[in-house]
Formats: structure tokens, sequence, C-alpha cells
């Protein structure tokens, strides 16, 4: 089917682009990038590098145009980074208009929820965080949903108990999506063009982890700006926050030690 043919070759032109990046001849990468977004906008990966590209040629419209076109389809964190990159140094109120316009794309997605939750976080709005992150750490408990709640209980002035109860409950949540080979359930830490276990092309799919293979599951699920609120001030929230960060560093080795052996 030419859909398929045209996403494929969409995939080819990112992995070519990475590799063009690697060696320093930025406009032949922006080229190839901006094909690849081209021919699959909702291919996050390719939308994430070029709204890079955009942003460090300080293009910025051309930057928020490309991610809100791919948030449309695929919410992704590493779209919102980008976009929080975007507006970095903004006031509050542009920066809470900003976010809001591309939450607009996809409203009901978690994703967009945990954005929101994460931007209010930030500013330390914590009622709007609350309300934008719903029941999402209910509905989906996982380890980015499990601690913005417990940065926001925090952020209220909660007790330590209620706050080590969502913590403690992210020490054995799900890590929530990753990038996931549908070929083989093979888990990476990242997007790439072919799976590193099978060599499949354009397998990867950004789904939650299967149960078996959830040890494998790397990345990092919180924004630091989450850990600041965590780690405000002194109290036994402190100890708990540092066993669910050791938590998460150990199954992210697991990852490492596995790509490494595979490569």
């Amino acid at each position: 089917p030419k859909d398929v043919h045209t996403r494929r070759d969409a995939v080819l032109a990112l992995s070519e682009a990475a590799e063009i990046i690697e060696t320093d001849k930025k406009m032949d990468a922006q080229v190839t990038a901006i094909e690849a977004n081209r021919l699959s906008p909702d291919l996050v990966p390719a939308a994430a590098l070029v709204a890079k590209e955009y942003l460090t040629d300080d293009k910025k419209k051309n930057a928020i145009k490309v991610i809100k076109k791919a948030w449309e389809s695929q919410p992704h964190p590493d779209l919102a980074a980008i976009y929080s990159e975007i507006y970095e140094g903004e006031n509050s109120d542009d920066r809470e208009k900003g976010f809001k316009l591309l939450a607009k794309m996809n409203p009901k997605h978690v994703e967009t929820k945990i954005m929101m939750a994460e931007m209010y976080l930030q500013a330390e709005d914590f009622p709007n965080a609350r309300r934008s992150l719903g029941d999402t750490y209910e509905t989906v408990p996982n380890v980015r949903t499990l601690t913005i709640i417990a940065a926001i209980e925090k952020g209220e002035g909660a007790d330590d108990s209620v706050i080590r109860k969502w913590l403690t409950k992210a020490v054995s949540a799900p890590r929530g999506p990753q990038w996931v080979c549908e070929n083989c359930s093979t888990v990476h830490s990242v997007w790439r063009p072919t799976c590193f276990n099978c060599n499949a092309l354009d397998t990867l799919t950004w789904m939650d982890v299967p149960e078996t293979n959830a040890e494998l599951a790397s990345g990092s699920e919180r924004a630091p700006f989450v850990l600041d609120v965590l780690n405000s001030n002194d109290s036994e929230t402190a100890q708990i926050d540092l066993e669910v960060e050791e938590s998460l560093t150990e199954l992210e080795n697991v990852e490492i030690d596995n790509d490494s052996s595979k490569s």
C-alpha cells in the first residue's frame, strides 16, 4: 500500500538525517529530517528532530507548527519537552496560553493531561496541576502519574504519610508507554529505525510495556521540576523518593546491559 511505502520512506529518511547530524552537516540533516516529517507528520521522532532543528535556528513558529501537527495524532513526552523549551523565559501567562493551544490538539489524551499538570507544577500552581491531571493517577497508574500526584500533594502541604503512599506505589507501578518492537516485544530506551534485537524495520511503537518485559524499560519518567517539588525540604519523603530513584536507575542499567549485549 502507498501509505506503508510512504511511512517506510519517512523512517529511512529519518535514519539518514540522524546519521548526517553525527557528521555535523547541519543543512543536509535539516533537509532530510524535514522530508521525513513531510512524508509522515505523525512520526514522533521525525517531528521531534525537525522541531529541535527549527528551535536551534530560532524558528519558534515553525517548531510549534510541527509539534502541533504531531500532537494531534500522537502526543508524546519528547514533543512536550521540546515544546517546553520553546516557552522557556516566557511569562507564566504566555506560557500557559501556549500550552493550552497545544492541549487543544488532543485534549482527552492522557499525555495531554500529564503535560498540562507538569506545566502547572513548574509554575507552582498546584490546584491547576491537580485539575489538569484529573484522575489519571487512578485510571492510568504508572511511575509518571503517581510521582506527579505525589508532587502535587507535597506542593499543597500534605502530610508525609500521604506523599509516601503515592511514592511507594510508584516504586512498583508500571513505567508507562515505551518504545516496543511489535515484532519481538523488545523494549528500547529510545526510538530507532530497526529493532536492535530482531533487526525488523519500523516496528517500534510507543505503547505500554508487556509485563514480561517491564524490567527492560528505561527513560526519565519525571521532569526535573517534579523532583524539585518533592525535594523542596527535608522530610521523610526524601528517603522514599530516593528509593524510587534508585529503583528506576537499577531498571535503566538492566536495559543498558541488555542493549549492549545485543549490539
